[in-house]
């Protein structure tokens, strides 16, 4: 008896099949891709200012930016493996972090920094100093932007790895 009541029920509930497939069809013709964000990646070179030493001329940082709604998200890695060792983290706080890595032998008299003319962001400066090379990252250089925050750091496969966000 309970079987057949609620039989009833759900037949009461049952929708004429015209009324509800008008509804599903632009939600099955949206393209699979739609919901995917656009991500870019861009290989940026960091020109260096020799003042002693053998230096390299220059480093680059792998840089992923996905924006969405309300502003963007961005990951940066500093290719340091090519002339240094293992990455560490020297220094850290909610809105800067740093990070030092030895010098491979070859590099180790180099003394110098971030071409200052030439820097593409001031968020980024690295130096090179004692024999390592220091990568410091600073989210308090944007003045204009003070809803940003690191939202993870972390040394990958070596190398100084950081992702922040920004607000517009």
């Amino acid at each position: 008896m309970k079987s057949a009541s609620l039989s009833r029920s759900i037949a009461a509930l049952t929708l004429p099949a015209f009324a509800v497939v008008p509804c599903l069809l632009p939600v099955l013709s949206l393209p699979a891709q739609a919901a995917q964000p656009q991500i870019y990646r861009q290989s940026v070179t960091l020109p260096m200012h020799r003042k002693k030493g053998n230096c390299p001329k220059t480093l680059n940082l792998a840089v992923e930016s996905r924006p969405y709604e309300g502003g963007s998200e961005h990951t940066v890695v500093l290719k340091t493996s090519a002339i240094a060792g293992t990455a560490k983290y020297a220094d850290s706080k909610p809105r800067v972090v740093i990070f030092s890595a030895p010098l491979k032998p070859q590099y180790k008299n180099c003394v110098g920094w971030i071409d200052a003319e030439k820097n593409p962001s001031p968020l980024y400066n690295v130096w090179f100093q004692s024999g390592s090379v220091y990568f410091r990252f600073d989210l308090d250089a944007m003045k204009d932007r003070p809803d940003s925050a690191i939202t993870y750091q972390k040394v990958v496969n070596g190398e100084p790895k950081i992702r922040y966000a920004i607000a517009d």
